[in-house]
């Protein structure tokens, strides 16, 4: 078991049998791996081992709320590549995955009634297996907070339950969150 050295995220520390898994650590495949830069520390009363991070990393975790636009959309999913986690910008390439049941409480029948490509959602992430970042948008604050229309790329501007493009007028359809259009449009980062 490494204790003295610096580790970095991916890294090996120590065996599961050794301890279990505490702050800044997961276990895979009987390893316990280290998701931050720092130094292992073992609690003796607790026999668990987790990692003091020396600088904190900007990762998505359960729970954490994001924002993203989404890439590309399928009959059963999307994928949505992370812009901020917890209203912090992420400068890495996290890519979240979200799947048609979790898109609403109301059952959707294809993803390309909820969501387009180019769509600026916010989500919750409600896992992290094998590096993929599970997300959700069931909750009625979550769901796409800025649409953009699929005929001309214009904005869509709520109008009732449907969404209207400014510059066409096509009517659309997604999964709206509640702060729907009163998200700020920051083009310093391109979002």
């Amino acid at each position: 078991m490494k204790t003295n050295e610096l580790v970095i995220p991916g890294e090996g520390i120590a065996s599961i049998e050794v301890a279990q898994t505490g702050r800044n650590v997961f276990e895979h495949e009987g390893t316990i791996i280290s998701c931050v830069i720092g130094r292992p520390v073992f609690d003796k009363v607790a026999r668990s081992l987790s990692v003091e991070a020396t600088k904190e990393l900007l990762v998505p975790r359960p729970g954490s709320k994001v924002i993203g636009r989404v890439s590309r959309v399928q009959d059963t999913f999307a994928v949505v590549d992370i812009l901020l986690i917890d209203n912090k910008i992420s400068r890495s390439n996290f890519v979240g995955l979200l799947h048609i049941s979790r898109v609403s409480r109301r059952r959707t029948r294809s993803m390309v009634d909820a969501l387009k490509v180019g769509d600026l959602i916010i989500a919750k992430v409600v896992a992290v297996n094998n590096g993929a970042v599970h997300l959700s948008t069931s909750d009625s604050s979550e769901g796409v907070l800025l649409g953009y229309c699929s005929r001309c790329g214009g904005v869509l501007k709520q109008v009732s339950r449907r969404l209207v493009c400014q510059s066409c007028g096509a009517r659309e359809g997604r999964k709206t969150a509640s702060e729907y259009g009163r998200f700020e449009v920051c083009s310093e980062y391109g979002y």
